[in-house]
């Protein structure tokens, strides 16, 4: 594995089980092997063990949730303000999108003011 991939900064990645759960995992690698945060005895969140490299397959999750709970939670961040990290790269996507179809408008609707003529046979040079 790469010394770039230790770069310590967490990570959360969400699973469906059969048990009608969503099990989050926040976990972040470090040189020793995969650092797992828990749900202490408290209910706050706590550095868990560390597992070495091509360790247990058998990783209990840092949480569980039912579907609709883990859906209260995203929509009490995003009311906080939170959002999606790419989520500004697709809005200003979007905003270009919306600007474009606004130019498309006005070119395809706009009657034009002033006439053309075209000759077929004429030289593409104006004479003045």
């Amino acid at each position: 594995m790469a010394l770039e991939k230790y770069n310590g900064e967490w990570q959360i990645s969400i699973k469906e089980d059969f048990s009608w759960d969503v099990s989050v995992y926040i976990f972040r690698h470090v040189i020793e092997g995969t650092e797992m945060l828990k749900v202490g005895k408290n209910g706050s969140l706590e550095y868990g063990a560390i597992i070495p490299h091509g360790g247990s397959k058998d990783v209990k999750p840092t949480f569980q949730l039912p579907p609709e709970t883990l859906q209260s939670l995203f929509d009490a961040l995003q009311k906080r303000g939170m959002k999606p990290s790419d989520q500004s790269f697709v809005e200003g996507k979007l905003q270009a999108t919306e600007k474009h179809l606004e130019d498309m408008r006005k070119i395809a609707f706009e009657i034009p003011t002033e006439v053309i003529n075209i000759d077929a046979g004429a030289s593409s040079e104006k004479s003045i």
